[in-house]
């Protein structure tokens, strides 16, 4: 695998070798009929959903990047593009030096065992009909990983050790299990061909509040112990902070701001940003004498993906507009070493 250089940008994360991962210029338009009122009946036009438009970012070995926005921003199908669950319209995709637009089916199936994911749904993503020890040891028989079946069980045995489950959770159906415990299974079968790159989206939203951070810790402990890379897609801000090296904020299909976390979370530049932050509850009640959080209220709802605004998507919902951000999209800037985003009036 060649090196490559990063692109322009996609700025890397307090390393001087090339990224793991580097997104470039990704799109995904997904085409909708829509009726033609005062046509005659059955008379349709065809538009595009405009899902993700031009997202840039890299990830580095063993970096976590934090992905958050709105629901319907475009966030999980960031993630479902880089693994190729969707096929882009246009843009490049590297990873360890290998372009995956352009990779043949016998090249894709080879990188596929260095990528994986965790799924939302704990309860859909495992094959109710399977038991646990068959869903663990699929990925390994796919890949022709162990020279018998007695080696695939011992590796099913560790991955179960790995995520705090006994040896016996092999004999069991998915229904057998608790969400988080679930979720537990999904983590090890996302490490069963040992990956450098996880997708992690929204790993924990489906759980109870108890069982999120046993499943975070986790996801942690071995994003650490195994030097992963991870794209951690999620809402709640609070864990993103916690789990993130660099956090990227997604509005609309774009990506409006990215920062290294402790940056993004006390100097946020984008409007947006500072909205969503402004919304995210407080955990603890202030203390005596603390200044007040002091509110940011957004107005209306995200304009339609079919039929985007002129100039900056953002305009229609930001209380800081002026006339000039209705003619003009912004793009990404640099603020500051590291730290990016998508303003007119931050330039």
């Amino acid at each position: 695998m060649q090196p490559i250089a990063a692109a322009s940008q996609a700025p890397t994360h307090g390393s001087h070798g090339p990224p793991l991962l580097e997104v470039s210029g990704l799109t995904k338009y997904f085409p909708v009929d829509r009726p033609r009122l005062g046509r005659p009946p059955g008379s349709r036009s065809q538009s595009v959903v405009h899902a993700v438009d031009g997202v840039s970012f890299a990830i580095q070995a063993g970096e976590v990047l934090g992905l958050v926005g709105e629901s319907g921003c475009g966030k999980s199908t960031v993630g479902r593009l880089i693994l190729r669950l969707l096929e882009p319209t246009s843009g490049e995709i590297r990873f360890e030096g290998h372009n995956l637009l352009e990779a043949d089916r016998r090249e894709l199936f080879a990188v596929r065992r260095r990528m994986q994911v965790i799924f939302q749904d704990p309860y859909s993503s495992l094959n109710p009909r399977m038991r646990i020890g068959d869903v663990l040891e699929e990925p390994l028989l796919i890949h022709g990983i162990g020279a018998s079946k007695s080696d695939r069980r011992r590796r099913v045995t560790e991955l179960l050790a790995q995520v705090g489950l006994d040896e016996s959770a092999a004999s069991k159906y998915p229904h057998e299990f608790s969400g988080g415990q679930r979720q537990r299974i999904g983590i090890a079968r996302a490490l069963a061909l040992r990956p450098a790159f996880i997708v992690a989206d929204e790993p924990v939203s489906s759980l109870d509040v108890s069982i999120q951070a046993q499943i975070i810790n986790l996801l942690e402990e071995l994003q650490s112990a195994y030097h992963l890379s991870l794209l951690f897609i999620a809402h709640d801000l609070h864990m993103v902070r916690h789990v993130s090296d660099r956090v990227a904020v997604m509005y609309l299909g774009r990506i409006v701001e990215l920062a290294e976390t402790e940056t993004l979370f006390t100097r946020p530049a984008h409007p947006y940003t500072q909205a969503l932050l402004a919304a995210a509850p407080v955990p603890e009640p202030p203390q005596p004498g603390a200044p007040a959080k002091e509110p940011f209220l957004l107005e209306g709802d995200p304009p339609s993906p079919i039929d985007l605004p002129t100039g900056c998507r953002f305009y229609s919902r930001c209380p800081k507009r002026i006339p000039a951000c209705q003619r003009e999209d912004p793009p990404l800037i640099e603020l500051a070493p590291g730290h990016q985003a998508a303003c007119i009036l931050i330039k």
